[in-house]
């Protein structure tokens, strides 16, 4: 029923009024040089004198040509579909001659995984029929439906009516098709099943004399993208007068329930162009709204929302005309959007933009300017430049966020410039010894734009508010002689047609003997352990001033935070740095610290005593590989140092000693094991190393025999005493 329905719309839309009629070919009589001939992918060559023959031969050869001979007109027993393919790949050289027959429906279709190129010649469905039922895919040239396809230096011809009105001299639905230096008497109809689903045209140039129909089924929507990406890359369709066709024009759009479908019914071509751009258009006649320049290169756009998608951070958005007034317009990409002398109607930026009107100001942003994120306007604009109240002439300040019917204009005063002189007129230094600025200037000037208008100046001294200084007026300003210690910034600001610019001077007066802080810092501890850097302890705190009898500002830090001292008393260097540098001087000073010996950490390695009749010897102590060089040793209670002849008894504790051999900076280790232990029962099958504390050690009482943790061979023993 579908299927019906699209019919019958495109018998309406193209005016097609045919009926079926018998063929009326008759069999050619072709010469007896042969009707064509087949040149196989090897070069050999053979002349057929049946085109049918030859066709199918073609078919079967892989990459071979078939060449017409002479003209060929199809008999009718090929029947109403006439020729078909369906795979193989080959070349119909015409030949410069005709290849045509009187068929109802196509005279060659393609289909399948067919792969052909058609070139140098004719393709002529020679059907005529009556009006009124007809459909847009009968009496049809070429018909593709799946394959690949090229047609090169082709002259496509539908039949027709007894009107003298063709049918479709190319009907696709599927497959792919590439076109160059080709001519089509009939329409050229593109049928796409969906949005999705569209077959692949690339038409370079070609002369299509009864227009183009491209339907989308059941779109709603015009689809000029996929219009467009029919005609290859450069290629452009134009009537008959070279004027450009507008593929997005709503002229050419037809929007049905069946769906979206673009009908162009005179004659045109396609050709390759490249588009002049003067003041928006083309002497071609296609006119764009904006372009966008990347790189250096300039592409052109006929949608502003399309070519403000495309534009990247770092590009140019140019209007090349005004911007609806029903469009909202919001720019969250840093571009430069150039006005250039038109008009948008409201804008929102999300990010640093530069907005530009190369016109010299006669664009306008009619209705609201919004700039957001913490921006403000003036973070929009280049130097130099303003924004105007088109109606009003007032000037905006840099500081405003929403602004509306505003121009982008030269400011009357470009860039003000402030500088501190001696009395000779030469460069002068902002930091001054108090008592000396009797003789120090300030001098402004600024750059106006010819016919800025009168200028006039202002000087004010800035600080918690801005103060008016009465009559300085000039642009040149004596510095008090009297001014106190400490910082003064001064604003000069020029006027001139309602527009101001203002610039800034610091002027620090330094005192002449700065006074020096006393005190000490607060340290966060005292005490390091041997191996720690200084700046494990924090500095804090405030010095004082003796002469004021207030505290001072600053910063405490050690002269070399790095350092790790050696054990004992160590005196570390600080220095602190005043908020207040002019008058305050930096001071130095030592402070004490404590730096104790470092505790070896961890346990010594043995080898575990399992029977009876062992010695120390066997235990094989060593100490534990994270502790500085030294020597270990079992020792009695006393402190002797035990024989490594000595018999290990059972559930025995013997007590080891290590003492490093940089003593200065570690502090010795002891601890007890229980080497050998044999449960009640008796026996040794049941034996291991157990830890057992020394009298100074943390761990109480010796383990009970059977009761400590297992010690395989090699492994780290438990419980060195605190030593």
């Amino acid at each position: 029923m579908k299927k019906r329905v699209l019919s019958m719309f495109m018998a309406l839309a193209l005016c097609l009024t045919l009926l079926p009629a018998a063929a009326f070919a008759e069999d050619a009589e072709i010469a007896e040089s042969g009707a064509a001939q087949v040149t196989t992918a090897g070069d050999t060559e053979q002349v057929y004198g049946s085109f049918n023959d030859a066709w199918s031969a073609a078919i079967k050869s892989e990459g071979s040509t078939l060449k017409l001979l002479s003209d060929v007109e199809l008999s009718n027993e090929v029947g109403e579909n006439g020729l078909s393919v369906s795979e193989g790949s080959f070349t119909l050289d015409l030949n410069n001659k005709t290849l045509k027959g009187a068929i109802w429906k196509q005279l060659l279709e393609v289909s399948g995984t067919a792969n052909i190129t058609i070139k140098n010649g004719s393709l002529v469905n020679t059907q005529t029929g009556p009006a009124a039922t007809a459909t847009a895919t009968e009496l049809v040239a070429l018909k593709i439906s799946g394959g690949t396809v090229a047609l090169d230096n082709v002259n496509l011809t539908s039949g027709i009516n007894l009107e003298g009105k063709h049918s479709s001299a190319l009907y696709i639905t599927g497959g792919s098709l590439t076109v160059t230096g080709s001519t089509f008497t009939g329409e050229v109809g593109v049928f796409c099943e969906n949005s999705g689903t569209r077959p692949a045209l690339s038409i370079a140039d070609a002369t299509l004399n009864n227009g183009i129909f491209y339907w989308v089924a059941d779109a709603q929507a015009s689809d000029t993208a996929g219009l467009e990406a029919i005609f290859a890359a450069g290629s452009m369709l134009f009537d008959q007068n070279s004027k450009y066709i507008d593929l997005a024009s709503k002229e050419y759009w037809h929007i049905e329930n069946v769906g979206a479908i673009f009908l162009y019914t005179e004659g045109c071509i396609v050709k390759p162009h490249t588009h002049k751009v003067v003041n928006g258009a083309c002497e071609c006649g296609a006119t764009f709204a904006a372009s966008v320049t990347q790189n250096g290169t300039v592409t052109y756009y006929k949608d502003f929302h399309t070519a403000l998608d495309a534009a990247n951070a770092g590009d140019t958005l140019k209007l090349l005309r005004d911007v609806p007034g029903d469009v909202t317009v919001t720019i969250d990409k840093a571009i430069t959007f150039d006005l250039n002398g038109h008009r948008i109607y409201d804008l929102t930026v999300r990010c640093k933009i530069t907005l530009k009107d190369s016109a010299g100001g006669t664009g306008k942003i009619a209705e609201w300017l919004r700039v957001q994120n913490g921006l403000t306007i003036g973070d929009l604009l280049e130097e130099g430049y303003a924004l105007r109240n088109a109606k009003t002439g007032a000037w905006y300040g840099e500081t405003e966020q929403t602004v509306g019917n505003v121009t982008v204009q030269q400011a009357p005063i470009t860039s003000v410039t402030l500088t501190a002189l001696n009395a000779d007129g030469t460069a002068a230094s902002t930091s001054i010894p108090y008592g000396t600025t009797n003789g120090i200037k300030l001098s402004a000037s600024c750059d106006a734009k010819p016919g800025a208008g009168k200028l006039s100046c202002q000087w004010y001294t800035t600080g918690g508010t801005l103060q008016l200084i009465n009559g300085a007026t000039e642009p040149v300003y004596q510095l008090p002689a009297d001014l106190s210690v400490g910082k003064h910034t001064y604003r000069v600001t020029f006027t001139a047609d309602g527009y101001s610019k203002s610039a800034d001077i610091t002027i620090t007066i330094t005192a002449t003997n700065k006074i020096v802080p006393t005190g000490e810092p607060t340290l966060s501890a005292t005490t390091l352990t041997y191996g720690q850097a200084l700046s494990a302890i924090k500095l804090s705190g405030k010095l004082h001033d003796n002469v004021n009898n207030k505290d001072v500002e600053g910063t405490f830090t050690w002269a070399d935070g790095t350092v790790k001292p050696s054990a004992g008393s160590y005196e570390a260097a600080w220095k602190f740095t005043p908020t207040d540098g002019d008058t305050y001087a930096e001071t130095t000073g030592t402070v004490s610290i404590t730096v104790n010996k470092a505790k070896p950490t961890g346990d010594p390695t043995y080898t575990r005593i399992t029977a009876a009749n062992k010695t120390l010897k066997d235990a094989a102590l060593k100490p534990n590989t994270s502790w500085p060089t030294g020597t270990i040793q079992w020792v009695d209670k006393d402190g002797k140092v035990l024989p490594d002849t000595t018999e290990v008894k059972a559930n025995t504790a013997y007590r080891w000693r290590f003492v490093p051999e940089d003593s200065e900076h570690y502090n010795e280790l002891t601890g007890t094991i229980t080497l050998y232990t044999v449960s009640h029962s008796g026996g040794g099958g049941d034996s291991a190393g157990h830890l057992s504390s020394a009298e100074h050690g943390p761990s109480g009482p010796p383990a009970p025999p059977g009761k400590g943790p297992q010690q395989e061979p090699g492994h780290p023993a438990h419980g060195p005493d605190d030593g």
